[in-house]
């Protein structure tokens, strides 16, 4: 029988940042996937939209299903086209790690000086949306078929504001 485990927002937040710190070694611990599904609905989905940034770092280094991931990507190159892109988010996680994690950014990338929201360079924006095959017509790709215009509007619709995307 399986004893139903009860997470603080502390210790879930807590263990994403052990995740952050350790990219890809708690992957199996059954805590990493409930503590980033924590952080995830611990903001009320459609708060502002800063606390994408948040989200995308725990769904990618917490090996959230695919679709959050997207979902996560797609607010992450929002708030990178519209200045509110954070290098260390909200809650303190490393933003670097996690593009160096999935290989959008090379191990030796220099941040520059941080602010604390700011613009995303093009070239990672469209680096994020080719690694999660995000449907947009922007970065030269072109018209979207009916069944990428409605995986848009799918991925638009968890966005809290107006997406450049």
């Amino acid at each position: 029988m399986t004893q139903a485990v009860e997470l603080t927002d502390k210790e879930a937040f807590a263990h994403v940042a052990k995740c952050v710190k350790e990219p890809g070694a708690h992957l199996e611990n059954p805590l990493t996937r409930l503590s980033a599904q924590r952080v995830w609905t611990g903001h009320n989905e459609h708060q502002h939209q800063c606390y994408w940034n948040d989200r995308f770092v725990a769904a990618v280094l917490c090996g959230m299903d695919l679709q959050y991931q997207r979902i996560a990507a797609w607010a992450v190159v929002s708030n990178g086209l519209s200045s509110y892109f954070e290098w260390t988010t909200h809650y303190g996680y490393d933003m670097a790690t996690a593009l160096k994690y999935l290989g959008v950014i090379p191990e030796d990338f220099d941040l520059g000086p941080q602010q604390c929201y700011t613009r995303l360079d093009f070239e990672i924006c469209e680096a994020i949306v080719k690694k999660f095959n995000l449907p947009t017509s922007r970065f030269g790709r072109g018209n979207l078929t009916d069944e990428q215009q409605e995986d848009r509007q799918e991925l638009d619709s968890h966005y809290p504001k107006f997406s450049h995307l």
